[in-house]
């Protein structure tokens, strides 16, 4: 299945939980954030890719980088999320599906 249509459920799935709490906007600027971080850092992106890196690891690595960064906790879970099913990966893609579903709804 291409990475594409994958990153679009994750972003239909997110999107879904953030309509019942009117988080849209916020939830898109949070994470779209995060993924700029990781596209502009090769290091961080390599270190989230790396299959000889413990997940323990990577997940100490993302809750300080989430703390720092200061985002909506519903966005921290998320990236937990994706990191524990390895889908770190499709980031940027699920942040730009998010952005058109979320432009979608408002019009």
């Amino acid at each position: 299945m291409s990475q594409i249509i994958i990153a679009r459920r994750y972003a239909k799935a997110l999107i879904h939980l953030v309509e019942k709490e009117k988080l849209l906007e916020t939830i898109d600027q949070d994470l779209s954030s995060l993924s700029q971080t990781f596209e502009q850092s090769g290091d961080l992106k390599n270190f989230f890719l790396d299959t000889k890196i413990s997940n323990s690891a990577k997940s100490t690595l993302l809750k300080n980088l989430l703390a720092k960064l200061r985002l909506d906790p519903l966005v921290q879970i998320f990236s937990q999320y994706l990191l524990s099913k390895k889908r770190m990966v499709l980031l940027s893609d699920i942040s730009t599906a998010f952005s058109q579903l979320v432009h979608q709804k408002l019009g």
